[in-house]
């Protein structure tokens, strides 16, 4: 686990930025932008027996420099905070199970939650998982407005020589 402080300073900083929702996007300098934050980190691995592995995280950034009449595309479009809780646990026959709970919110918006499961395994030479991210089906976006997927599934198949 650890604990890190960070402060980082931005000058000349160029966006994207616009008065209203209807206006075009114009890009501005957006001129100078302190960023403060915290991060800290936590992790639970037992050595011996079936107990599960468990990570923690959280993470708080903050800027000085607020929007005062206009929008910002990506500049001041970050996570606020951001906190995560990971459980890797054995399941049966050398299978494994992985869980990621994530809450984020972005400045400015409303926060939401994700949850991802992984199961894997090594079987007979091979290696194989099936994934399910944002099992939830939740409805959020990135950076710049993106907007990410729902819920959806992904498997793979390898070969262990």
């Amino acid at each position: 686990g650890g604990v890190a402080l960070f402060r980082r300073e931005g000058r000349n900083l160029i966006d994207w930025v616009r008065e209203g929702s209807e206006d075009p996007w114009q890009a501005q300098n957006v001129a100078q932008m302190r960023t403060s934050g915290l991060e800290v980190d936590l992790r639970f691995a037992p050595v011996v027996g079936r107990l599960p592995q468990v990570e923690m995280g959280y993470a708080f950034l903050s800027s000085d420099k607020r929007t005062e009449g206009w929008e910002s595309k990506y500049v001041l479009d970050y996570l606020m905070h951001q906190f995560s809780v990971g459980v890797a646990h054995p399941l049966i026959s050398g299978w494994r199970g992985d869980w990621k709970l994530r809450y984020e919110r972005r400045v400015g918006g409303e926060g939401h939650f994700i949850l991802d499961l992984k199961v894997s395994g090594r079987p007979k030479g091979l290696e194989v998982f099936l994934e399910c991210t944002n099992i939830l089906n939740t409805s959020y976006t990135e950076t710049g407005g993106v907007p990410m997927p729902g819920r959806w599934i992904t498997g793979g198949l390898g070969f262990v020589f």
